[in-house]
């Protein structure tokens, strides 16, 4: 491959229902997620690519500013059951388009296009790829396409972290879950919900042994999921077990070096133990990742006035506002 990062820019969600944003921004973290799996790629992170969403920029200079070489960008039209996306990717140095193509389907169909999608970058950048990775390239989370749709309804809820949507992503990974009682990302999401859940509005008992016993039904059936990991972290956080929160969020960075909800846990855990030093480049961390999750705003105010920092508070707590 010729060397240089590639970036995956998030799709443009182009139906006729702006709500359908879920959809487009779930298969652009999907792709994302495929294509770290392969070892010759060099990936720029996720959230680094997400902060262009509904930014019209020119590609040579989003390319220069994340750093990439390679950008694969593309839109999402669907209608109902129907779904159609176009992906492209492109030379950044050259100006040149490497490879694009036009996918038609259902919603069941959607397994199957990303899967093509990933494999067709992979052979338009001329990568060889190690057994593993041809077989991690066509793992799927689940193969119900009902059950993944309301998985990524679920996740575009959980962090706007109000109670109501706290409490609708609940409903949604738990619909995901009858739909498909093995889809292991789906107890994950639903286990961090339920953390939410205690840790923001509503202290009850049922909330944190919900947490617990749903990321250990993630891990179950799926030992190498990092999201199962960071809800597993949070989960024995709120219990108060702070050796084994950080034990389990160290594993989901590990598998995940961008899981932002493992960093706030840690940071959270050397906050409640004194060491703000640790906390603070922790909740900087989380800021970097993931921009809009705005509970890392508030606690790296409260660290950074218990640091004796007052400017660099009022600034978060500035942000926080905003």
């Amino acid at each position: 491959m010729a060397s240089g990062a590639l970036a995956v820019l998030p799709f443009d969600n182009i139906s006729a229902d702006p709500e359908a944003d879920y959809f487009s921004d779930g298969l652009t973290e999907e792709l994302i997620a495929r294509l770290s799996l392969v070892s010759e790629i060099e990936l720029v992170s996720r959230w680094a690519s997400m902060q262009y969403k509904g930014r019209r920029q020119d590609i040579r200079a989003i390319g220069s500013e994340l750093g990439a070489r390679y950008i694969v960008g593309g839109s999402v039209r669907r209608f109902q059951d129907s779904v159609r996306i176009t992906v492209q990717l492109v030379d950044v140095e050259t100006n040149r388009q490497l490879w694009g193509n036009t996918y038609k389907g259902k919603l069941d169909d959607i397994f199957d296009i990303q899967e093509q999608v990933a494999q067709q970058i992979v052979e338009a950048l001329k990568l060889k790829l190690s057994f593993s990775e041809k077989v991690s390239l066509t793992k799927r989370p689940t193969l119900n396409a009902e059950a993944y749709d309301l998985y990524l309804r679920g996740q575009d809820h959980l962090y706007r972290l109000t109670k109501r949507s706290v409490e609708y992503a609940i409903q949604l990974f738990e619909k995901a879950i009858e739909v498909d009682p093995r889809y292991a990302a789906a107890y994950a999401g639903c286990s961090s919900a339920y953390g939410q859940m205690y840790q923001w509005f509503s202290r009850e008992e049922r909330y944190r042994d919900k947490a617990q016993e749903l990321s250990f039904k993630a891990l179950m059936y799926d030992s190498n999921l990092p999201e199962a990991y960071a809800a597993m972290g949070l989960s024995y956080f709120i219990w108060g077990k702070f050796d084994e929160a950080s034990a389990s969020s160290r594993k989901a960075i590990e598998l995940d070096p961008d899981d932002f909800i493992a960093y706030w846990t840690l940071g959270r855990i050397h906050f409640s133990s004194g060491e703000l030093e640790q906390s603070l480049d922790l909740f900087r961390r989380v800021i970097d990742l993931k921009p809009g999750f705005y509970a890392a705003y508030a606690d790296l105010a409260q660290t950074c006035a218990g640091l004796g920092r007052k400017d660099e508070a009022e600034v978060a707590s500035r942000q926080l506002l905003e």
